[in-house]
């Protein structure tokens, strides 16, 4: 499906563009070399991957940026999704739990009021974060875990 609609996005730059021959003249000029015509047919017509420079320099040429808003849109959605990959996760757990340790401790020290809601505040922000982590690694397999309390579980039975 993605390919076919990248097929269809190259297809219509191409048509902005003037054309075939004219996008062709278009990647020449901008490459300084001449795509070969099958290629471009190929990748028009979904039996190539289009190649990223050609779908800039057409986009660009165009007017029309079909590949650009796309991926804008898809970089604003995991930004709104937040952390997706297990590297982020994992990231945004240990930086979440240091944060909550060091409020922890200056709560412990000083002892004022305003110190420990915040770190409370901030062990509820790596609690989440821990969650949010912990909800990733349990869809990724069935691997049997041994919870603190000493019973072994299958990953998908450990409780959140």
């Amino acid at each position: 499906m993605a390919d076919r609609l990248r097929a269809e996005m190259f297809r219509a730059l191409i048509a902005r563009t003037g054309g075939f021959d004219a996008a062709c003249a278009v990647i020449e000029a901008a490459t300084g070399e001449a795509p070969h015509r099958s290629t471009v047919s190929q990748v028009q017509n979904g039996n190539a991957m289009v190649p990223g420079h050609w779908a800039e320099i057409l986009e660009n040429a165009s007017g029309y940026f079909p590949f650009f808003n796309m991926r804008r849109r898809e970089l604003e959605q995991r930004a709104e999704d937040g952390a997706s990959s297990p590297l982020d996760l994992s990231s945004a757990a240990a930086k979440e739990g240091g944060e909550a340790i060091s409020w922890g401790l200056k709560a412990i020290a000083s002892g004022k009021a305003g110190d420990a809601a915040r770190a409370a505040v901030e062990h509820r922000e790596a609690a989440d974060a821990h969650t949010r982590c912990a909800n990733h690694f349990e869809t990724q397999g069935t691997a049997t875990v041994t919870p603190v309390s000493g019973k072994a579980t299958p990953l998908r039975e450990v409780s959140r």
